[in-house]
């Protein structure tokens, strides 16, 4: 059983902000220790985690995120990937807490009806974002726009308590430029096997989708640019 994700947020947020600075201190001095840290508390078994060690591993992320910010060996892209895998993972957080409640959880009700309705299975969905009839991608429609509003409300909170401004200001005034150097810096940092697999597919259609194919283009250069420093 996963801890409780209300406990574990109320712990992340009351982390006094002189922890938040000694630990990035001891980081600074000792990126390794963090990593392997990290990498410690991500191999827990379920069974072991608790609200403490969970807080405490969002925490760790975004310190390791602000010790990549401060390197300016680092491309400004790997800097937005880090600040985005540790924000991201306490919005994902905040978002499973309010999935279960209020609005989320009648329009989840209600879009489980419609599964079943059409013949789906209980606890089956539709693959696809999209699928489905139009009373269904209407209530899918909805709790997108919720999902939105936690996003655009946490991950700036977060940023600036971790003191990465920066992002902060970049994601709340031109998020297009914010996301498209996260989905480089995911790139380089996880390069894919398999560059024409489905779900390569389906993420380059969304971003050609939402910014354009030049803006793929210019993606997929910056990767190689990238890439093509750090290869042997």
């Amino acid at each position: 059983m996963m801890p409780d994700t209300a406990e574990t947020l109320r712990i992340f947020f009351e982390i006094p902000a002189e922890v938040i600075v000694r630990d990035i201190g001891r980081a600074e001095a000792d990126y390794a220790a963090l990593t392997d840290e990290i990498a410690a508390l991500e191999g827990l078994p379920p069974a072991d985690r608790t609200p403490q060690s969970e807080a405490h591993h969002h925490h760790l992320l975004m310190v390791e995120a602000v010790v990549v910010f401060k390197n300016e060996h680092v491309q400004p892209e790997l800097k937005t990937f880090y600040a985005v895998k540790g924000a991201g993972s306490v919005v994902q957080l905040v978002e499973e807490s309010a999935d279960t409640k209020g609005s989320l959880a009648m329009l989840r009700t209600q879009m489980d009806a419609i599964e079943l309705r059409e013949g789906l299975e209980p606890g089956e969905s539709w693959i696809y974002r999209g699928e489905g009839p139009d009373d269904y991608r209407a209530l899918e429609d909805q709790r997108d726009q919720i999902f939105e509003r936690i996003e655009h409300t946490v991950y700036p909170a977060v940023l600036h308590r971790y003191g990465l401004t920066e992002f902060a200001d970049l994601y709340e005034r031109d998020f297009a430029t914010f996301d498209i150097q996260r989905e480089i810096g995911s790139r380089v940092i996880y390069p894919r096997d398999e560059p024409n697999s489905e779900v390569q597919k389906i993420i380059d259609d969304a971003i050609e989708r939402d910014y354009g194919m030049e803006a793929l283009e210019r993606i997929r250069r910056r990767v190689e640019e990238i890439l093509a420093t750090v290869r042997p």
